[in-house]
Parts: structure tokens; sequence; C-alpha cells
């Protein structure tokens, strides 16, 4: 006789399952975990969690591809707003970049990676009045 026992996702601690959570891509995260308990949807918006958000997909050959504008219109008006005050480092495509920083002041805010950025982008993020932007949020970015 086999005394096997199975330890199921939601039998683990709290503090396992955010460590997990945080090692996870932030938008599978959302797309899969939201909404699934009030369990769940406690750890996915804690601190820890919510620390580093990555509004990034990878294809299968690992190219980094845009979120479709649904998704974007999504994280910012269920996730974002939930967790703003949280955020010390985003990962965003620049097609997202303009949204996602508009939608709220980030007070903490220190690390922005941006992907899929080619010259005439850069030039109109950091070379024309657009790079305004970094300045109208009081944004305290440290490294992009």
């Amino acid at each position: 006789m086999n005394n096997i026992q199975f330890i199921q996702l939601m039998d683990l601690p709290d503090e396992i399952l955010e460590l997990i959570f945080t090692k996870l891509n932030t938008v599978d995260v959302f797309n899969s975990l939201t909404n699934i308990n009030q369990r769940i949807d406690n750890i996915i918006f804690s601190h820890n969690c919510t620390l580093h958000i990555s509004l990034i997909e990878y294809s299968t050959n690992d190219d980094i591809v845009p979120l479709y504008d649904k998704q974007i219109e999504r994280y910012c008006g269920q996730i974002l707003e939930k967790v703003f005050n949280n955020i010390k480092w985003f990962s965003l495509d620049t097609s997202s970049l303009d949204r996602v920083l508009c939608f709220s002041t980030y007070p903490n805010l220190h690390l922005l990676d941006l992907y899929n950025i080619n010259m005439c982008t850069s030039f109109y993020l950091f070379e024309s009045k657009k790079f305004y932007l970094f300045f109208l949020f009081d944004l305290n970015i440290t490294k992009i």
C-alpha cells in the first residue's frame, strides 16, 4: 500500500505562494490567477508580488511581443489602480509606455526597462519634448 500524499497549490503557505508568483511572468500571473479566490488575489496584489511589474510577453522563439490594447486597458483599469504605490520597477514594451505611465503617478518607481525600442522611438522618447513625460509625472527613475 502506498502512503503517498499529494500537496495541492492551496495547501502551501502564503509566503511560499508569494515567492512562486514573484518568479513568474506578471502577465501570466494576472491572466491566470486573478479572481480565483480572495486568498490568491491578496497574494498576487501584495506588496512583494507587485514591486516589479512586467507587461511584456515572449513569443515561442523568445522575441518580445507587445501586449494587445485590451490587455493594456485591463492592466491599467483593474490591476495598476490597486498596486501603483508598490511598483518600483516596470518592464514595458515601448508601444505601451505612454498609456501605462500616464495612467497614474508611481511614487516608488525607480527602474524602467524598455523593450522593442528603435532609433525613431528613442528619438521620440529622449530627444523630443516627449521626454517631458518623465518630469511631468515626477518620476524618480534612476535607471532606464
